[in-house]
């Protein structure tokens, strides 16, 4: 296959295919870490983000702008004003990283396309870019180009049939070691795991996952590592508290903040060993304060105990409300009927194909539904909910709309609905000296 074939191949992907099919495994096989697709409504320029380490050992995020279109014209043309502008949103603004979730900004930005780069093209962006001072940290690869890094990477992409033995005798010694790991933690003994991963590897039947310890989540996830917790089932429900959400997320989102730094404590791991362990968030945030405080905790992570603090109080208020008026089976039993909404949102989601979608929800004496016919009867209260999937206004600003997003929304207004009918008046919990927002 000659090289002018190859970019034939390369014209016919679309920029789903070249992001998936080509980008993700060259970058992998160029030896960046964690290439991850943040295509989407949100992206803010980043179609492609991964990193490696400078010499320092310290990370350095690379973020790919993927098109499938020849790069011409002027940057008063309109064409490479879109390239420029997402250019610069991937250098000006932060993303929260999956793994550590913590905020972190772009050292370089790579433009990918398919198509031809006209002469004169690349002189405007960089030019443009001159301004800023970003031009240095910007590359552009073009068909030819991008032919070259896959010929001496991913050579395999022009005839996978020629991937060799030995790679994926590799990739399935990996994904068996990791389903290892899994099942060791999850309790299983050595010898159940060598029948299971043979079964895994040999059998037809799909297998199953059926959660007995229902209290344990995980919390963080990626391809090189994945973090679970427990929490006890006092706050092991689905009702949120008035300002922070559930408390369970809130819980382990501070957990895993701890985790991450515990080697700052140094001779006193062994007290964030110990506190994170704590499966209860009332008992955890005493013993945080009494053993921690003085000595560990950005201004930001002591204000985010406080939150978990007020947010404690705050539900288990609430439920001492519900169950002193014998409201909380009924109001449970609507809870559960909103999480058993999440396959038909994400159908939604997946299915609408327009630029706004409006969902309907009717709070029944017995669950909460979506409303797909005009029936209002028996129903006690209507939210109506907008997705504005081009807008950066309205509740799901800045955020990539999802169906687990929906639902905590839903289970905001449910609780807001139940205050006011039955007149719930909010007790004030906090002490805090808040001056971060959590």
């Amino acid at each position: 296959m000659n090289h002018s074939e190859k970019i034939e191949i390369l014209k016919k992907l679309s920029e789903k295919e070249l992001r998936r099919d080509v980008l993700i495994p060259l970058l992998s096989k160029m030896g960046y870490y964690a290439p991850i697709e943040y295509h989407g409504i949100n992206e803010r320029g980043k179609d492609i983000i991964c990193y490696d380490y400078d010499k320092l050992g310290e990370k350095h995020y690379l973020s790919i702008v993927a098109k499938t279109s020849d790069l011409k014209g002027s940057v008063s043309a309109g064409g490479l004003l879109e390239v420029i502008s997402q250019i610069e949103q991937s250098f000006d603004i932060c993303y929260e990283e999956i793994y550590n979730m913590e905020k972190v900004y772009i050292g370089e930005v790579w433009v990918v396309t398919t198509g031809r780069l006209v002469s004169g093209a690349q002189e405007s962006i960089i030019n443009k870019l001159r301004k800023t001072n970003l031009n240095k940290l910007v590359k552009i690869i073009y068909d030819s180009k991008l032919v070259d890094l896959i010929d001496k990477h991913f050579e395999t992409f022009w005839n996978s049939a020629k991937e060799i033995k030995e790679s994926v005798v590799i990739q399935r010694d990996r994904m068996l070691g990791f389903v290892n790991k899994l099942l060791m933690h999850f309790g299983a003994d050595e010898e159940n795991i060598e029948i299971i991963k043979k079964q895994l590897l040999y059998s037809s039947n799909e297998p199953s996952i059926n959660a007995i310890d229902k209290s344990r989540y995980i919390i963080s996830a990626s391809s090189y590592s994945i973090n679970t917790a427990k929490i006890s089932l006092n706050y092991d429900d689905n009702i949120p508290s008035s300002d922070w959400g559930l408390v369970k997320n809130f819980f382990f989102k501070v957990k895993e903040i701890l985790r991450r730094e515990k080697n700052v404590l140094d001779t006193n791991a062994m007290i964030t060993a110990d506190l994170l362990e704590i499966e209860d968030p009332y008992e955890f945030v005493n013993a945080y304060k009494k053993q921690v405080w003085d000595f560990w905790g950005s201004d930001d992570f002591r204000a985010k105990i406080e939150c978990l603090n007020e947010a404690v109080a705050d539900v288990n208020d609430f439920k001492n409300f519900l169950n002193k008026n014998n409201l909380f089976d009924s109001y449970t039993i609507l809870t559960k009927s909103i999480i058993d909404l999440k396959q038909r949102l994400k159908e939604i989601i997946e299915n609408s194909k327009n630029e706004n979608t409006y969902i309907q929800f009717g709070v029944f004496e017995n669950s909460v539904q979506i409303i797909e016919e005009q029936n209002s009867q028996n129903i006690s209260f209507i939210l109506n909910l907008e997705l504005e999937k081009e807008s950066q206004f309205g509740f799901f600003a800045e955020k990539t709309i999802t169906h687990n997003l929906i639902i905590d929304w839903l289970l905001e207004k449910l609780r807001e609905y139940f205050e006011k009918k039955y007149n719930y008046i909010k007790k004030n919990n906090s002490n805090l000296w808040l001056f971060h927002k959590c």
